[in-house]
């Protein structure tokens, strides 16, 4: 049994997909423990940007998944992965489209810069990776 502010849930079994801080109010009358337990998880910032390139620009093949960047190699971007070659039709057939990620556990204050800053810094990666 779940107590929620609609009412009583009665269920054998509860499955919350909700973000853990949510499911953490849900749970927090009935089970105090797990509800702790979820306010805990850390989220950490991450930014998102996507870049579109023209197919013939893109001396890469793209064709895989796309890749990560470890620490050490003191890249801006956390990784990408080629949009259009895992997802067909993303994109127009003479371009690419790339999903760069910025941030993350070990780079909360790349995410803190303004807009412009982390779009000039991708494609200014990106351009020399790809």
């Amino acid at each position: 049994m779940i107590e929620t502010s609609k009412g009583v849930i009665n269920a054998e079994k509860c499955i919350i997909t909700t973000p853990a801080y949510v499911g953490a109010e849900i749970l927090q009358k009935n089970w105090p423990t797990i509800s702790d337990e979820l306010r805990k998880v850390y989220y950490p910032p991450l930014c998102c940007v996507h870049s579109v390139y023209k197919r013939d620009k893109v001396k890469h093949k793209l064709d895989g998944f796309g890749g990560l960047n470890p620490l050490v190699e003191n890249q801006f971007a956390s990784g990408s992965i080629w949009s259009s070659s895992i997802f067909p039709n993303r994109c127009a057939q003479d371009e690419v489209l790339i999903t760069t990620f910025v941030g993350g556990t070990t780079s909360v204050e790349k995410t803190k810069l303004e807009d412009k800053e982390i779009l000039h810094r991708v494609h200014e990666e990106l351009s020399k990776v790809y």
